[in-house]
């Protein structure tokens, strides 16, 4: 699957999820020109079966006239999105053109995706004649639309903004064309001819979540790009190492204080400084493996804290950003000790001292999500490489398609482990009342 492809898969998945409500399907503006580039199949066929919606989440298709990754008269079946607003529904009976993705060795397509009754399909029948025989014009054509959180006011508003954003195209010769954002955020550009392209957009007051794109454009045919732009909020201030020296190179984050907002990332300089961009309006703790998910590691190697240097992030100082705001941090981000390397080793076996192949292991910070799971080798071992001077939890369980979950074999008790330098490790022996203890 393109790295193009996926782009524009997420930010149909992003107009889904935050498109206006008097809008709960929003598609954007439709092309045949990108509906083809995003296709893995394209073809006019005779709804044989399903595509009702919630009854039926795919459809049967008998391919009368074939255009792209399919034969005439072949049976295809096409998933069509059934659990989303966006469902593409399909009478039987009727003939459509159908573009569909290939999505993990299934085709699907929504519809967002550009399928329609043959009979209202006249324009992107019109496209595929001319694109089979070659006379398509070599363009790029994308869309540039707002990233943020609001109300339906707030959507129209920021849409309008999109008008005029500069999008500059580069191609591998150095050529610079540009053009600008459509009324809808839309643009389409003809370029000289085949080749790779760098895309990138320019709107003041709005950032991009992608600096530039790379799209490959075939001759006769189209490349296809998205951008997604955040307001430009901006937060600045210093995070220091407990010596009062500034950090450098780490990852830092604001998390909304939202259960479903924007976190947005960036790092610090050789000076400890850092600088937020598209930050949109709202309420923000700052933190280093801020997020519920972010486990201490070599990567970043702290224990969770937050501005100004708590631990407890409901003790943390919110941040508040205004549309377009920029906030300077008055105090310093007070960071903890560096945390140094080790390694949690567990072994998982019988009452008898047998080992126990393929049992399920976590090993998580106190306090964390509990999400990751390993399984054990052969010899019932798992090594963990872990951060030191902060506390884990090792649990163990046994897959429910492994042969010891038949015979009734109980998970361990949760067993909470302080980590000190070198191999730390430790046995969980199962059973009837599953135990373990760190040696």
């Amino acid at each position: 699957m393109s790295k193009s492809y996926v782009r524009m898969i997420r930010l149909l998945a992003l107009l889904l999820l935050i498109a206006p409500r008097v809008l709960p399907c929003s598609c954007g503006t439709q092309r045949p020109c990108g509906n083809v580039a995003r296709s893995a199949v394209v073809f006019t066929g005779l709804t044989i079966s399903g595509g009702d919606g919630w009854k039926s989440p795919s459809a049967r298709f008998k391919v009368i006239r074939a255009f792209k990754g399919v034969h005439a008269g072949d049976l295809v079946d096409v998933d069509t999105a059934s659990q989303t607003s966006c469902a593409a529904t399909f009478q039987v009976g009727q003939e459509y053109l159908v573009f569909a993705h290939n999505n993990g060795g299934h085709l699907g397509t929504t519809l967002c995706g550009g399928s329609r009754q043959v009979a209202k399909a006249v324009e992107e029948l019109r496209y595929l004649e001319a694109w089979e025989k070659g006379q398509t014009r070599t363009e790029i054509v994308g869309y540039v639309m707002p990233n943020i959180r609001g109300s339906d006011h707030d959507w129209e508003r920021a849409y309008v903004q999109m008008v005029g954003a500069k999008v500059h195209i580069v191609a591998e010769d150095g050529k610079v064309v540009q053009t600008a954002a459509g009324k809808q955020g839309d643009f389409s550009v003809p370029v000289a001819g085949p080749g790779r392209y760098e895309v990138s957009v320019d709107l003041p007051k709005w950032v991009s979540e992608e600096a530039t794109q790379t799209v490959v454009v075939p001759a006769a045919g189209c490349g296809e790009v998205g951008f997604q732009l955040r307001p430009d909020g901006q937060v600045l201030g210093r995070a220091v190492n407990p010596d009062g020296a500034g950090a450098k190179d780490v990852l830092l984050k604001l998390v909304s204080v939202l259960d479903f907002g924007i976190t947005v990332e960036t790092r610090t300089d050789q000076l400890g400084r850092f600088r937020f961009r598209g930050v949109p309006a709202g309420a923000y703790r700052l933190g280093v493996n801020a997020d519920s998910m972010d486990d201490p590691s070599q990567k970043v190697p702290y224990a969770s804290t937050f501005y100004p240097g708590v631990g407890d992030e409901r003790s943390a100082r919110v941040i508040r950003v205004g549309e377009f705001g920029k906030v300077q941090l008055e105090s310093v981000f007070q960071l903890p000790p560096i945390l140094k390397p080790v390694t949690i080793r567990v072994r998982v076996t019988l009452g008898n001292g047998q080992p126990i192949r393929g049992a399920s292991v976590s090993c998580t910070p106190e306090g964390h999500s509990y999400w990751r799971k390993v399984s054990t080798d052969s010899q019932g071992f798992v090594d963990f490489a872990v951060m030191g001077q902060i506390p884990y939890i090792v649990d163990v369980d046994i897959p429910s398609n492994h042969e010891l979950a038949k015979a009734g074999y109980k998970r361990s008790r949760w067993i909470r482990i302080s980590p000190r330098a070198g191999i730390n490790e430790v046995q969980v022996t199962l059973g009837n009342t599953a135990s373990g203890k760190q040696k």
